[in-house]
């Protein structure tokens, strides 16, 4: 949830509403959507290209051991499914972000446009450090609150709902993450801290004349949050006298805020809600009242359903039944004006949105899905899958010339949509569809599939049947699988099922495969570094010692043997050869005209087939090895590399020169290409390496990998008989 303007109100007031805080010995329930995003954005990963995983779960992982360091308890709390009330806003913001993602490039770095992976990768590393986690059905902003009351223990997030609920609240901005050492002053013993600052509500409320707790509900209605419109509230405001912030803190809606704060401070509950309504007529007061009585329930509620998935034994504080009704208020005036034209607006407004939020009748929903669900085994779309037989896509920076990236895994998302429900068609995705929002229906799944239960009672050996059977994939590709590791599985299927639906070429093909390599391998042996400068620190003595020269060894070897057996000294010099690719090329981020638009849709296409991969082998309770992102893919890596790869006319040479200091590397990619050309992961088709540097003349040839995106370039691809071409021949021989 969020309530406009309420986080740069207090920010902006931090030195009133801020208390300087030790953060030590203790638990802490932490919004899961919140960190997810908050974390990125302190790696300093790049977005624009899909995401860098690598570095944002390093930032994880360093966050969960400071906490550790300082003994405390981690409850991590993530949203499930989105709520039929919240649709419009839902829609709202996946507008904002498809515009958002359709102006990204690689000149500038803000934006809202997170990677795909961000929630996965914090819950796959926070299962690793065995944190306790649990995954609400819907909106879990009340749950949070009411487990951090349940353990007298403050919130850290980063959503404006928490300065409302009367509680312990840390804005995820006001930690810092640095461990500091500390002794305690009764019994002289040291302890680890963080330094943050905790919001104190009481004085907040103080600051306004000491407005009342009981209030605090009506205060987030009337400003307005995803579930309640403050448009319907204009009457109200028509006649609330204006407060005025001042200096550079005053804006429309902080003076706002103030008014309301100011207004409330002589006001009971129910002489408030009174005068509310009072500027209504009777037909409408009903419904108001409802929203109303639904922000005081989630506020003051002191229990929640997910307790025990967290361990945490029930409250003994039983929740009362503070709903406000009409006989209850007494004579209500009847208001003098008529109703405006903004309200009327407003409710107009909201009848549109109903072609997103009609549900399917709620569904039966096995226990099974449950408990798996509330457990994180299971993804939050798979409840909006079940309940609602809608999937809401995640905006990727993609070309919005093109299909929808996540139109390439129709095909997995239909077989998981059989699976849940048991129906083969229905499903429909909310998504981008050209620069707009709009509904893809997803092809039905004619093939018989088993149900959740019967996967329960299924062998390994059955699920992988099943699983190959939804990708159209026969037994014989387990050989291909045989060579690697149980980690690269996925990967390698990915891959495989990429180049089946896509147009992933052999640039793009050796990028990733390279990138897997690093970050699994290399990095475990030289430390995980991505700064030149940091890595020449370390390592330049070790660079400046001679090498031997040595012939590159065989590729006929076991994948998993050759990658057990690079050494430390080839991953330095492999390092130092290729470091510089997982930072932001200087020319792309100079300049708008350099940024491959087509390369990062493909690179979202692959994403987008990895995820719905691992959401699969999740519904089929993992039979095959699951795997972490962020031990996968950095996609500035990848960008970067494909674009070199696509100007090389001979890929094995350039990789040969590159990597000549580093036998033992490069002796691994070899095998894991070879294995994948002797199985048909990337098939002929598919397969576009550049074209010669030709001297420039007229433009009437174009290179595929120069040109892509350039809008002047027009014509049929035409594809070289021995596959070392791939040009595009202008069709009009005038230009």
């Amino acid at each position: 949830m969020g309530i406009p303007g309420l986080t740069t109100f207090i920010e902006n007031r931090a030195d009133l509403y801020m208390d300087n805080y030790k953060l030590h010995d203790t638990s802490l329930v932490i919004d899961g959507n919140s960190l997810a995003c908050q974390i990125y954005q302190q790696s300093g990963s790049n977005m624009c290209f899909g995401g860098d995983y690598d570095k944002y779960g390093h930032i994880i992982m360093v966050f969960f051991e400071a906490l550790f360091k300082c003994k405390i308890t981690p409850y991590i709390v993530f949203d499930g499914g989105y709520e039929s009330r919240k649709m419009k806003t839902i829609i709202d913001r996946m507008k904002n972000r498809i515009k958002a993602a359709e102006n990204m490039s690689g000149v500038g770095g803000h934006s809202s446009v997170f990677p795909l992976f961000i929630r996965e990768t914090l819950r796959d590393i926070g299962l690793k450090w065995e944190v306790k986690m649990v995954q609400c059905d819907f909106e879990g902003d009340t749950d949070i609150a009411n487990i951090a009351r349940r353990l007298g223990c403050p919130v850290l997030s980063f959503d404006s709902d928490f300065y409302i609920f009367d509680g312990l609240y840390i804005p995820f901005t006001r930690l810092d993450m640095t461990v500091r050492k500390n002794v305690d002053s009764s019994t002289k013993t040291p302890y680890n801290y963080l330094e943050c600052q905790i919001y104190n509500i009481d004085k907040f409320l103080c600051s306004y004349g000491r407005v009342d707790k009981s209030n605090l509900p009506l205060l987030a209605v009337l400003l307005g949050n995803d579930y309640v419109k403050r448009s319907m509230f204009s009457m109200f405001y028509q006649n609330l006298k204006v407060q005025n912030c001042h200096g550079r803190h005053r804006s429309e809606s902080q003076n706002r805020i103030k008014s309301v704060l100011v207004w409330l401070q002589n006001e009971t509950r129910e002489s408030a809600i009174r005068k509310v309504l009072g500027r209504y007529r009777k037909e409408k007061r009903e419904k108001i009242l409802e929203s109303i009585n639904n922000a005081i329930k989630g506020y003051n509620c002191f229990d929640s359903m997910y307790l025990k998935y967290l361990g945490i034994s029930p409250s003994d504080v039983q929740s009362k039944d503070e709903s406000i009704n009409l006989n209850k208020l007494g004579d209500i005036e009847e208001p003098s004006e008529p109703e405006d034209d903004e309200e009327k607006q407003s409710e107009s407004d909201s009848d549109k949105e109903i072609t997103f939020s009609e549900d399917n009748g709620e569904s039966k929903l096995p226990i099974i899905f449950k408990e798996n669900f509330r457990k994180c085994l299971y993804p939050p779309c798979f409840m909006d899958i079940s309940f609602r037989h809608k999937y809401y896509c995640i905006a990727q920076v993609e070309d919005v010339t093109a299909d929808n990236a996540y139109v390439v895994s129709f095909d997995i998302i239909s077989a998981i949509f059989k699976i849940l429900t048991g129906l083969s068609e229905g499903l429909s995705c909310i998504g981008r569809v050209g620069r707009l929002v709009g509904k893809m229906d997803v092809p039905a799944h004619n093939g018989p599939l088993p149900t959740l239960e019967e996967i329960e009672n299924m062998d390994n050996t059955k699920k992988q049947k099943v699983f190959f059977k939804i990708l159209n994939l026969d037994d014989t590709f387990k050989d291909c699988l045989s060579l690697f590791p149980y980690s690269w599985h996925i990967y390698i299927l990915a891959i495989k099922y990429a180049t089946d639906k896509s147009k992933l070429n052999w640039p793009l093909v050796y990028s990733l495969i390279m990138s897997k390599i690093i970050i699994s391998c290399i990095d475990y042996r030289t430390g995980f570094i991505r700064s030149v400068a940091t890595f020449m620190k370390k390592y330049a003595a070790k660079l400046g010692e001679p090498v031997e020269t040595k012939d590159v060894p065989s590729s006929s070897q076991d994948v998993s043997d050759c990658l057990n057996n690079i050494s430390t000294i080839d991953s330095i010099h492999c390092m130092n050869s290729l470091i510089h690719y997982f930072q932001k090329d200087q020319k792309v981020a100079s300049s708008y005209k350099f940024f491959d638009r087509n390369l990062v849709h493909s690179i979202s296409e692959f994403q987008s087939i990895l995820l719905h991969l691992k959401y699969l082998n999740n519904l089929l309770q993992r039979p095959f090895h699951d795997f972490c992102v962020s031990g996968c893919l950095n996609c500035t890596f990848v960008y970067n590399f494909t674009a070199n790869l696509a100007k090389r006319g001979n890929i094995e040479n350039y990789l040969e020169s590159v990597l000549c200091k580093a036998p033992t590397v490069l002796r691994t990619v070899f095998a894991v290409i070879n294995s994948v050309k002797e199985f048909g992961t990337v098939s002929t088709e598919n397969v576009n390496p550049p074209p010669k540097k030709r001297k420039k003349k007229k433009k009437t040839v174009t290179s595929i990998a120069d040109d892509a995106s350039n809008d002047e370039s027009e014509g049929e691809a035409w594809i070289d008989p021995n596959n070392k071409f791939c040009l595009l021949q202008s069709s009009d021989t005038g230009k």
